[in-house]
């Protein structure tokens, strides 16, 4: 009867044993990615709408001004549509760029993208980063 009992308690430690190894199998498959692995600041995103219309040559000077600024990783200008495209890593680069924009050209205005109702993930965002949080927490790379 004791042959038992040992295989019984084996198999507990399998259950247990098993799950664990799996879970850091899967959070060391893949390396971090490059942003982790550097610890870079998050990107953000504004755009920001002129209040004229401007001309080829003002566009790219205006891009190279804002390229210029510190922070500012991308810029894109959208002349049609009288729009102005950023990404930038530091918080103050936002203030930099309206200053910019309004010595340029006047007084212009941030572009609120919240209100978009297009498709949307159905699992919520919580669970994702939880998943996320997990496999970074077990992964040692």
């Amino acid at each position: 009867m004791k042959p038992h009992f040992t295989r019984w308690g084996a198999l507990k430690r399998l259950t247990w044993i098993a799950p664990l190894l799996a879970l850091l199998l899967w959070a060391n498959w893949q390396p971090l990615p490059l942003s982790e692995s550097y610890n870079l600041a998050p990107t953000s995103f504004a755009a920001f709408a002129l209040p004229q219309n401007i001309s080829a040559a003002d566009s790219s000077r205006l891009s190279q001004t804002l390229t210029q600024l510190g922070g500012i990783s991308a810029v894109t200008i959208n002349r049609p549509n009288k729009l102005v495209g950023i990404a930038y890593r530091q918080t103050n680069s936002l203030t930099l760029v309206r200053a910019c924009i309004r010595k340029m050209y006047g007084q212009a205005k941030a572009q609120n993208f919240s209100t978009y109702h297009g498709p949307v993930c159905p699992v919520p965002q919580s669970y994702v980063h939880g998943i996320y949080r997990v496999k970074k927490w077990f992964c040692f790379r």
